[in-house]
């Protein structure tokens, strides 16, 4: 018995750019772009057959204080990808990775995202009070 390819071509060099990837790559810039006062944290909610991540902003001064950010879901095929604002309920759908940088643009470049990012990162600057 012969073992005949009835699957034709399945490309596994190919390199995509994942949902999941592209929010690791934001929580590593927060780290950057705050000089380590803020963490990003990329947590899988999954339910069914949705892979759902949770993006949170962590200050480690603050006791490892974190607030959610954005949720992400999609099914196995990766795209289309939901992207939704926790702040304000928001939901964008992107259809490539190009389109969910541009959504993420807008929840974490958004009014709500830098309020918390001020505020948490004037807290984690504060000197502790004398006598701590």
């Amino acid at each position: 018995m012969s073992e005949e390819n009835l699957w034709g071509e399945i490309s596994v060099d190919e390199k995509l750019e994942t949902p999941v990837s592209i929010l690791r790559s934001q929580a590593v810039t927060l780290n950057k772009v705050t000089k380590g006062l803020l963490d990003g944290r990329v947590v899988q909610v999954s339910k069914g057959d949705s892979l759902i991540y949770e993006f949170r902003m962590i200050s480690p001064s603050l006791g490892n204080y974190s607030v959610s950010i954005l949720k992400i879901a999609h099914d196995m095929a990766l795209y289309p990808v939901a992207v939704l604002n926790e702040f304000t309920g928001r939901r964008a759908e992107a259809h490539d990775p190009e389109s969910m940088k541009e959504a993420l643009k807008t929840v974490l470049q958004s009014d709500e995202v830098r309020r918390i990012v001020r505020g948490l990162v004037a807290q984690a600057v504060e000197p502790a009070p004398a006598g701590s």
